[in-house]
């Protein structure tokens, strides 16, 4: 990759003392496989904890309420972020930040448990599809002074 297009800020960031920098989160396991694991722009610090989104969002995706779901790291006013949940419901379901936690609460560590629900009808997405966090970002991210 010679750089990205008409961006040489990203490229600044991206390429550097010859390597790509993808941003990627990953580990290799005991064989040697490398699994990916999460983008670090998306990783979640709750009380110098990482919280990787990919997981919660497996966890919620089988509450038998939520149609899709996505998790940001929203900031808090003092410091940290606490991990946001934005779902869709199927129809005629419902769901409260109460009952997230409670489903949760048997398949997470409770730092990564949800302390905050926002339901919507639908998720922003890229132009190829792709679920928009940084759009999700900036819509539930409080201004802070």
């Amino acid at each position: 990759m010679r750089g990205y297009w008409n961006n040489p800020g990203e490229t600044t960031n991206a390429l550097r003392d010859g390597w790509l920098h993808t941003g990627d989160i990953g580990k290799l396991d005991e064989d040697g496989y490398l699994y990916l694991l999460d983008r670090k722009k998306d990783m979640i610090i709750v009380n110098a904890s990482n919280v990787y989104a990919p997981e919660v969002e497996e966890v919620l995706g089988k509450h038998p309420s939520i149609r899709e779901a996505a998790i940001i790291g929203t900031p808090l006013p003092n410091e940290g972020e606490e991990v946001t949940a934005v779902v869709t419901l199927h129809p005629e379901f419902e769901l409260t930040l109460e009952a997230v936690r409670h489903y949760c609460h048997d398949r997470l560590a409770s730092f990564k448990i949800p302390t905050r629900l926002e339901i919507v009808t639908s998720l922003p997405r890229t132009t190829v599809g792709k679920l928009n966090k940084t759009a999700l970002r900036q819509q539930y991210t409080p201004i802070l002074l």
